[in-house]
């Protein structure tokens, strides 16, 4: 039974690797932090009372915390907490066999308790037996003044010690029921950050940082209400092509035509309204959705991105490039997408028929 608690044990530190509960590291962490602070005093209290065994023990057990710290940040969660309960145990009886039970040191073994039980996911046999050592202990640390001698019988400020170890463990014992509470609304708006940052880089270009097509009939089924459009709003859309891409990945590399689509990103965003909608629409083609605006409203505002477009100059390499760039727009109707997207589509077409590097509007 023991040796397959152990194996239990060994394989649940060993997944604790590849995945770990949010909650239950943030819980642990701040345990361990919430430890260290007390440690810190005593360290100081023993350094100036001249008990040397027990300051350098409680510095020692300082740095061991931030060993603990590290395993449980970096999601070795149940190694962690079995060397916090080891630590605490330790510290407990050593502290104990040198100023004796009402030094009360063994109170601090009571708050393993709580984040043993509820926060570390290991097995129930595993936790059994944990809390009964923990027991064990500290039935030995109250019992000890009847059995063994102790080292500093007559320390003058033995009272103030133990009230001092009192108020802090009911201080601790009050801030671990808080911190479940804490940890669980960090832990919810982690994860709800997390899944919204999800959600939109599923709706982004990695190389443009656009919106990419799978997002197109999202903005517009937001923007384009019927009732909105009924009431006089209007909508455009307009298709861009780069004219003779292909002519700069085959001659300077998709690095530099990765390059030219970037910076053509940033200068259409920069060149729209701040209620408009830019998109990658696939390799070198850009989609843009102009809200409240007539059709010679958005040929005007193309015609100022065309000429920004045709008149930069990108570099790459050591080599000055041009691009220029191709539009076809039409005002969309009846909230028909798809009829907007091929009478767009075809304007394109027509414009790059007649010479390319125009805005052709219908």
């Amino acid at each position: 039974m023991l040796r397959s608690m152990i194996s239990g044990l060994q394989n649940r530190i060993k997944d604790d690797i590849a995945t770990s509960n949010i909650s239950s590291r943030l819980l642990l962490l701040m345990f361990s932090f919430l430890a260290v602070l007390p440690h810190i005093i005593f360290v100081i209290y023993f350094f100036i009372s001249g008990i040397r065994p027990l300051w350098i023990a409680y510095l020692l057990c300082i740095l061991y915390y931030c060993i603990t710290s590290f395993l449980i940040y970096n999601k070795r969660i149940v190694l962690g907490a079995v060397l916090i309960v080891i630590e605490s145990v330790f510290i407990s009886v050593y502290a104990t066999a040198f100023l004796g039970s009402a030094s009360l040191f063994h109170w601090y073994m009571a708050l393993l308790f709580i984040p043993f039980l509820l926060y570390v996911e290991t097995s129930g046999l595993c936790k059994a037996l944990v809390c009964c050592g923990v027991a064990a202990a500290m039935v030995f640390c109250i019992l000890y003044d009847e059995f063994l001698p102790v080292v500093y019988p007559d320390l003058s400020s033995l009272f103030f010690l133990g009230l001092v170890n009192t108020l802090f463990v009911f201080a601790a014992l009050i801030l671990e029921c808080l911190m479940e509470s804490i940890s669980k609304k960090f832990s919810s708006l982690l994860q709800t950050e997390n899944m919204e940052k999800l959600r939109l880089e599923s709706y982004q270009d990695p190389l443009t940082g656009l919106f990419n097509r799978r997002y197109a009939e999202v903005i517009f089924g937001g923007i384009s209400s019927r009732e909105r459009l009924e009431r006089g709003g209007r909508l455009c859309l307009a298709i861009g092509d780069l004219d003779d891409f292909k002519l700069i990945n085959d001659e300077r590399g998709h690095d530099a035509g990765d390059e030219i689509l970037t910076s053509v990103s940033e200068i259409l965003k920069s060149g729209v309204r701040k209620d408009d909608f830019v998109f990658r629409w696939g390799g070198e083609e850009f989609m843009i959705i102009l809200q409240d605006a007539a059709l010679s409203q958005a040929e005007t505002i193309l015609n100022g991105l065309r000429e920004r477009v045709s008149e930069s100059v990108f570099e790459h390499g050591g080599f000055k490039l041009r691009i220029s760039i191709t539009f076809g727009v039409t005002e969309i109707k009846n909230l028909d997408f798809n009829e907007a997207i091929i009478r767009a589509d075809s304007n394109l077409y027509d414009g790059k028929k007649s010479g390319k590097n125009k805005v052709v509007a219908s």
